[in-house]
């Protein structure tokens, strides 16, 4: 179990590109034991940074799966214009501000914070 643990650990940090500072912030365990149980050299209980490990892993997949399946929409009007004013920002070697009602589409256009 221990060996599964670390294998999909080291999986999901690779997926999501998270680093184990990042996976010790969000379990609560320590970078040292985050970086020995990655190792097998923990030498505390190893079942119980597996479990916290475990539990975090199922929710962390969760997210990473739901993050890859959003659609994008190139032809909406409010996409259009998002990327309209990132890309006379950039070009205009200025900053833009895009604001608008929850749900509009704001977060999930791509290149929004990326040069174009």
């Amino acid at each position: 179990m221990l060996a599964e643990t670390r294998a999909a650990l080291a999986d999901f940090m690779e997926r999501s590109g998270k680093s184990q500072r990042q996976i010790s912030r969000e379990t609560g365990l320590s970078t040292s034991v985050i970086s020995q149980f990655l190792n097998g050299c923990y030498t505390g209980d190893n079942e119980e940074v597996a479990k916290s490990i475990n539990q975090y892993l199922t929710i962390g997949k969760e997210r990473l799966n739901t993050v890859s399946k959003t659609p994008f929409y190139p032809e909406l009007y409010n996409t259009r214009e998002v990327l309209f004013t990132c890309l006379y920002a950039h070009q205009h070697n200025d900053i833009t501000l895009v604001s608008g009602d929850a749900g509009a589409g704001k977060t999930r256009t791509p290149g929004r914070t990326q040069s174009q």
